[in-house]
C-alpha cells in the first residue's frame, strides 16, 4: 500500500514535466510561426523601400492624375461613366481634350442611345426613386427639358443626402463629410469625387460664375434664375451628372 502511495506523485510529476515540455515546444513553434512572417515583411520592406515609397507617393498624386484626365470633359459639363471600360473611357476623355466640340456631339449621341440602360442602372442603385427617375426620363423623351433637368439635378442632390448625409452642391460641407468617412480606398474615392469637390459649371457659386456664364448650373436652374436651360444637351448633361453621382456613391458604399 505504501509503495502505491509513493508512485502517484512520481507519476504525476512525470506527466507534468512531459506536459510542460509539450507546452514549451508549442510556444516555440508559435513564436516561430509569428516571427517568420515578421522577418519576411522586414526583408521585403528593406529590399523594396523605393517601391513602397513610390506607392505612398502614388496614393497622394493619384487624385490629381484623375483630375488631369477628366478635367477637359467635366469643364464642359459632362461627367465620365465610371463603369465604362477603361480603354473606352480613356478614348472619350482624350477626345474631349483634343477636339471638345466634336467630342460633345459624339458623347451626347452616345448617351442618348444609352438612356434605357442608364435608367435601369439608376433604378437598380436606388429603387425607392424609381418613380422620380421615370418622370424625368419620360419628360426627356417627350422633349420637355424644362421639366426633366430639375428632376435629374434634384435627384443627384437627394442621393448624396441619402447616402452621405451631405449637401452635394456645398463643396466645403461635402469635403468635410468625405474626410470623416472611414474608407480604406480614400485615395480612389477622392479621385472619383473630384468633379464634385472642385468648382465646375454645375456647382459654381454666384461669385465663381462670370457675367457671361451660360453653363448648366444647379443653383440657377432650381432657383429660377436661368430661364433658357431647357435644351436636350442640358438634359443629357444632367443625366450624365446624376449617373456619375449615383455610381460614385455606390462605390463609396461598397468600399466603406
Amino acid at each position: 500500500m505504501a509503495d502505491k502511495g509513493l508512485r502517484f506523485p512520481d507519476e504525476f510529476g512525470r506527466v507534468l514535466r512531459a506536459w510542460s515540455c509539450d507546452i514549451n515546444d508549442t510556444i516555440a513553434s508559435f513564436r516561430k510561426a509569428i516571427d517568420e512572417p515578421r522577418r519576411m515583411l522586414r526583408s521585403f520592406a528593406e529590399r523594396n523601400a523605393e517601391l513602397l515609397e513610390a506607392l505612398r507617393s502614388f496614393d497622394v498624386v493619384f487624385p490629381s492624375l484623375v483630375e488631369d484626365m477628366v478635367a477637359p470633359m467635366v469643364s464642359l459639363g459632362w461627367y465620365p461613366d465610371v463603369e465604362m471600360p477603361f480603354t473606352n473611357l480613356s478614348a472619350v476623355v482624350d477626345f474631349f481634350a483634343t477636339d471638345p466640340v466634336s467630342a460633345e456631339k459624339e458623347y451626347a449621341t452616345f448617351l442618348a442611345g444609352e438612356l434605357p440602360t442608364v435608367q435601369d442602372r439608376l433604378t437598380l442603385s436606388c429603387a425607392s426613386r424609381r418613380h422620380l427617375y421615370e418622370d424625368g426620363f419620360v419628360a426627356h423623351q417627350q422633349g420637355l427639358y424644362f421639366s426633366s433637368v430639375p428632376v435629374f439635378l434634384a435627384q443627384a442632390e437627394g442621393l448624396a443626402w441619402e447616402r452621405l448625409g451631405a449637401v452635394l452642391y456645398s463643396r466645403k460641407k461635402l469635403r468635410k463629410r468625405m474626410t470623416k468617412l472611414e474608407n480604406e480606398n480614400w485615395s480612389l474615392s477622392e479621385a472619383l469625387m473630384w468633379p464634385l469637390l472642385e468648382p465646375t459649371d454645375i456647382n459654381k457659386t454666384a461669385g465663381e460664375r462670370p457675367t457671361s456664364f451660360s453653363g448648366l448650373n444647379r443653383h440657377r436652374v432650381l432657383h429660377g434664375e436661368d430661364i433658357t436651360y431647357g435644351t436636350e444637351t442640358n438634359s443629357l448633361k444632367a443625366i450624365s451628372h446624376l449617373l456619375f453621382v449615383s455610381d460614385v456613391l455606390k462605390h463609396i458604399d461598397d468600399s466603406a
